[in-house]
């Protein structure tokens, strides 16, 4: 059996990299890379903005932050590439049709994918990790971002590829996290109450992102559960020591 952390890295890192050999081979020189707030690590405090130093705990963070730096390489070794990265932690959600979603064939990892499972009666019970954090009700806060949410907000980055060459930095995301009590509360009002709920303790880092500089670039908040911002990525100004060099951040 492969791997994990290597197919991680040639999933992430090589095909990232073919991907770029491909486009210089065509003369393309845009990009929207999706990426990931989990290279932030264990950050003292949050929200998050995108200047927070990089951290990564796991091999898919670190996978991701390695193509950061490549894109960032890129961008001040050819001027000609514009390169937009979006940030985000943890998509939920699906299609309103229903036809797409998150549907794991094996035992999903995430907790939106156990909640329904729960809720659809396919798992006895669902364990909450930790009641005890120094959150309003105890429960660990994750920033949420609907799918729908963040694929408009790649839709938006696409429109502004144009304004200028370089890379560009965006958290999305709601700014302010729901814990995991408050979720397991809109599934209840949703479908049906919880079998089971067992409560273990166990440390869990900060994760919520601010999208303050997406929203002062975007088009408002989103109208789906949870007010996941609809985010706009656009242009900033400048660049930060703790983040590639060609990465404007502010």
């Amino acid at each position: 059996m492969p791997d994990p952390s290597t197919v991680l890295v040639d999933v992430n890192v090589g095909v990232t990299t073919s991907l770029l050999s491909v486009m210089q081979e065509h003369g393309v020189h845009q990009l929207v890379f999706s990426s990931s707030c989990s290279f932030y690590g264990e950050a003292g405090t949050t929200p998050l903005a995108e200047n927070a130093p990089a951290c990564p705990v796991n091999p898919s963070a670190a996978s991701k932050w390695v193509c950061e730096q490549i894109l960032a390489e890129l961008c001040l070794l050819r001027p000609e590439f514009t390169v937009l990265t979006l940030r985000y932690f943890n998509p939920v959600g699906a299609h309103p049709s229903g036809l797409l979603g998150h549907a794991p064939r094996s035992g999903p990892a995430n907790l939106m994918p156990r909640v329904a499972r729960v809720a659809a009666g396919r798992h006895v019970r669902l364990s909450v990790i930790g009641g005890d954090y120094d959150t309003a009700d105890g429960a660990v806060v994750r920033d949420c971002i609907h799918v729908m949410d963040l694929a408009e907000a790649h839709r938006s980055a696409l429109g502004h590829l144009a304004d200028r060459t370089g890379m560009r930095v965006f958290n999305l995301g709601g700014g302010s996290g729901t814990s995991v009590l408050e979720l397991l509360q809109s599934a209840r009002r949703a479908a049906s109450p919880s079998r089971t709920r067992s409560w273990t303790a166990a440390p869990v880092m900060p994760a919520n992102s601010s999208p303050t500089r997406a929203r002062q670039r975007g088009n408002g908040a989103g109208s789906r559960p949870g007010a996941l911002l609809r985010c706009a990525a656009t242009h900033g100004a400048s660049s930060s020591s703790t983040r590639p060099a060609a990465a404007d951040i502010s």
